[in-house]
């Protein structure tokens, strides 16, 4: 009894150690660019907020997105061609530059606009007009860490990707 017990303890231990992984196809809604030295290929996140703009003006924004056939199917109602998107807003992998740079816009335009404004401000000089430049740096550095807005009109494809997600 013990040795059939081991036995199949060790065949399904060995069935479990060799088993192929699960792949599925998984779409994802993506942009692209194409530019001199290639094409940029960016992929939404799925589940973080998409702004939506369509070419009538309508401003759609959604979490709950499903994809098919070059559209957008929005909240189980509303389909909306890629087409017909003027503009699209949303969180996008592969983002680590543009977000790296923001936080260091963001942090140096403190310190540095707190000394220059402090030493203009004891010359004489105006403080607000002095501050402007470093908390428009600030905002500008916190904008950077965001969303991105994409023009998908002039600059930028919408395209659906496929890839593989294993698990």
């Amino acid at each position: 009894m013990r040795k059939s017990l081991l036995l199949l303890t060790l065949a399904i231990y060995h069935l479990t150690g060799f088993s192929q992984t699960l792949e599925t196809p998984v779409q994802f809604l993506a942009v692209e660019k194409a530019t001199e030295s290639g094409t940029v290929t960016l992929i939404f996140k799925p589940g973080k907020k998409l702004t939506i703009k369509t070419t009538d003006g309508a401003i759609i924004t959604t979490r709950d997105y499903l994809l098919a056939e070059g559209a957008l199917l929005i909240n189980q109602k509303e389909n909306i061609q890629l087409d017909q998107i003027a503009s699209i807003k949303g969180k996008v992998y592969e983002d680590y530059g543009r977000k790296s740079l923001g936080g260091v816009i963001a942090v140096v335009s403190v310190p540095v606009g707190f000394i220059t404004v402090y030493i203009l401000a004891w010359g004489g000089w105006p403080i607000i007009p002095t501050a402007i430049p470093f908390l428009g740096a600030m905002v500008g550095g916190i904008r950077l860490k965001g969303a991105r807005r994409f023009n998908a009109l002039e600059k930028w494809t919408l395209i659906i990707v496929e890839q593989e997600l294993t698990e």
